[in-house]
């Protein structure tokens, strides 16, 4: 599949998806997985990562559900898609160096009637230029995610804010809910992801992006690219 455009000039890009028999591997392999009741693993304390945990209990004590690293990486198709050349060629384009991966995670959110931490608009901040890129791969249907394309890149968002009549030009503008539903009304803001488990699309994360609300649990694999490691790689574990 030939890159439809260079990755930072919107600030996403659609990669070739898997096959429904794949996705369907991969399910299978995560269902055979004691799911951890957090975002992510390293993110949790060490009695909770130690219990056996099913979805069910999860989502009883919050939105979220995750897995160990190791069951990420010992997926069917995961990791082959993850160091792909329809993968690493545009993230390489983007960094300019060889791309390095820091972070494999694979998670569930839950439906919940309010929006809360990654479910509004937000900027990742894994590096202090903004030079990383992420991986989403949607394993249930209709796993979205909005993205603020040109947000990356402070004057073009300056640019945006201009053009739509947006108020609020502050570029550093963070998980604040009142912010996040004026972008989504002011802003032509798109849906990646979506559609048929198996969609893959990267990402530039500094960019303005939420996970958009689902009716039916949702599990999406994620893999993080920089120059080098980052304090994700330790804190994320």
């Amino acid at each position: 599949m030939t890159p439809e455009r260079p990755l930072d000039s919107l600030g996403f890009l659609n990669v070739e998806p898997l096959t429904r028999e794949e996705v369907a591997a991969v399910r299978a392999h995560f269902a055979e997985r004691h799911p951890l009741p957090g975002y992510l693993p390293g993110r949790l304390t060490p009695f909770e990562r130690s219990k056996a945990y099913t979805l069910a209990d999860c989502d009883a004590r919050n939105r979220f559900a995750c897995y160990e690293m190791a069951a990420v990486l010992s997926a069917p198709h995961l990791l082959a898609k993850a160091l792909s050349a329809e993968v690493l060629n545009p993230v390489h384009d983007f960094l300019g160096v060889e791309p390095k991966m820091y972070s494999a995670s694979a998670f569930w959110t839950f439906p919940r009637s309010d929006a809360i931490s990654t479910q509004i608009m937000h900027r990742d901040r894994d590096t202090d230029d903004g030079r990383f890129v992420s991986l989403f791969i949607s394993l249930t249907d209709e796993a979205e995610q909005y993205y603020l394309p040109g947000s990356h890149d402070p004057q073009r968002f300056a640019a945006l804010c201009k053009k739509h009549g947006h108020p609020r030009t502050d570029y550093n503008a963070h998980k604040n809910l009142g912010i996040h539903r004026s972008y989504l009304i002011d802003f032509p803001v798109v849906r990646v992801l979506g559609g048929p488990a198996g969609r893959c699309v990267l990402t530039l994360p500094f960019g303005l992006h939420a996970g958009a609300p689902s009716p039916e649990p949702r599990l999406v694999a994620w893999f993080r690219y920089a120059a080098g490691p980052t304090k994700a790689y330790v804190v994320d574990r």
